[in-house]
């Protein structure tokens, strides 16, 4: 059938499909949602941070990439998600917020450096795709000459 020249079109965004297959590699990514798991709910031993991340895959670039990065509730010396505030917010703040609390919140929207590994386990035949671990995570920052961003030193 063929649309007459004077019919107006009607256009409509059709969404990406979303994918949780992020090939091995480093990636610039977004952080899009934070969302604590208490223990009780997964029967996990301690209360979780469950970071949802969109990846700029640029070879799915019809895909919206999402991956997923937990960490422990646990803002001890020494601890991963500490390591982590530290690197996005600073010392002197984590520091400051000693005895009080801290807006985790505050995270979301950041753009982001992420490194995706696959991870090899011995159940690995009964899945279609590898476990995909997210390390790494580091605040990423425009590189005024090229407008693009890469990962802070």
């Amino acid at each position: 059938m063929k649309i007459p020249p004077e019919t107006k079109h009607l256009y409509l965004n059709l969404p990406k499909k979303v994918n949780f297959h992020i090939p091995e590699g480093r990636y610039q990514a977004k952080i899009i949602g934070i969302k604590k798991i208490d223990a009780s709910d997964q029967s996990l031993k301690s209360a979780r941070l469950k970071f949802v991340l969109e990846v700029q895959v640029p070879t799915l670039p019809k895909m919206q990439n999402l991956a997923n990065a937990e960490f422990k509730c646990d803002l001890g010396e020494g601890s991963e998600l500490r390591a982590l505030l530290i690197r996005f917010l600073g010392k002197e703040v984590v520091e400051e917020a000693a005895g009080s609390q801290l807006d985790i919140q505050a995270l979301e929207n950041r753009e982001v450096t992420i490194e995706v590994e696959h991870i090899i386990t011995n159940r690995r035949h009964e899945y279609e795709y590898p476990l995909v671990r997210v390390s790494g995570i580091q605040p990423a920052k425009t590189n005024p000459e090229k407008g693009e961003l890469t990962a802070e030193n």
